[in-house]
């Protein structure tokens, strides 16, 4: 998991409304939209589960400490999609007994290592990565529209693997990148025979996106993609902390591109977590 910094959360929870507007001028849908399309959860539903829920965040002390203003900003979130939360007055164990003790619904948790949704009720656990990867794809799909076309994937690791699944799933074209092949090869081997030919595994990163409709940048690489990448037909949903387009790519094509440190990847795993089905390990 990209480990956050207070930079990428200054602004973050003043910003949600004009956030907002940005996916539904892209996308057609809302933040909570694509979240809910992610989850497969309609709206109708989502009320009905999440009427009075609570979702309790906890902070977390190990390894490198809570990231100043991180459990607030996920507090702001929560709040924006409709659902009721509060962050915890203690840290780790103690926080996760005021949790119980307020009954809540839902705990959000996080640490160098893993940021997870538990449901309390059904035990079902949502990890952020697998959540994120769904917004994305979700996020990608609604800007090609019916057209489809094929998806490059950059980076396999937690996040850019589930979204080759995902767009496995769906029957999706997709190519992948990651420059440790090792790993690369490893996840390949992995996959059924009908899957592996539908995957096209390229060694080296393409020198243009012509042949390409779409982009995940699922790294944490900076600056990555260029203006020679760039079409009038290309869309970009980039998960990767930081933002792998260059400014002089985003200047000419900002519209086609969405990327947010967290936003996405929350209301999905919010949605998930009311579901109580999807992308959950026990």
């Amino acid at each position: 998991m990209t480990r956050l910094t207070t930079r990428h959360l200054s602004g973050l929870s003043r910003t949600l409304r004009d956030y907002d507007a940005e996916l539904k001028h892209k996308t057609g849908r809302s933040l909570k939209g694509i979240g809910l399309q992610a989850a497969g959860l309609s709206e109708a539903a989502f009320t009905e589960r999440a009427d009075g829920a609570l979702f309790c965040i906890v902070p977390m002390t190990s390894g490198q400490g809570a990231i100043p203003g991180f459990c607030e900003a996920l507090r702001d979130i929560v709040s924006f999609l409709g659902c009721r939360a509060e962050v915890a007055s203690s840290p780790d164990v103690a926080g996760l007994a005021e949790a119980f003790r307020s009954r809540a619904e839902h705990v959000l948790l996080a640490d160098d290592n893993d940021f997870i949704a538990l449901n309390a009720a059904s035990k079902a656990v949502v990890h952020n990565d697998e959540a994120t990867a769904k917004a994305y794809v979700a996020a990608l799909r609604l800007m090609l529209g019916p057209s489809g076309g094929k998806v490059l994937v950059l980076g396999c690791g937690p996040v850019g693997r589930a979204a080759l699944a995902e767009l496995l799933a769906l029957k999706h074209p997709v190519a992948v990148y990651d420059p440790a092949s090792t790993r690369l090869e490893a996840w390949r081997d992995g996959l059924g025979s009908e899957e592996r030919g539908r995957v096209e595994v390229l060694s080296h990163f393409p020198e243009s996106f012509e042949a390409l409709a779409g982009v995940i940048d699922a790294t944490p690489a900076r600056g990555i993609i260029d203006g020679r990448h760039m079409h009038d037909r290309l869309f970009i949903a980039a998960p990767g902390v930081p933002l792998g387009v260059t400014a002089e790519a985003m200047a000419h094509c900002s519209r086609h591109v969405v990327h947010d440190p967290l936003q996405l990847g929350v209301a999905a795993m919010i949605a998930m977590a009311v579901k109580e089905v999807g992308c959950c390990r026990r």
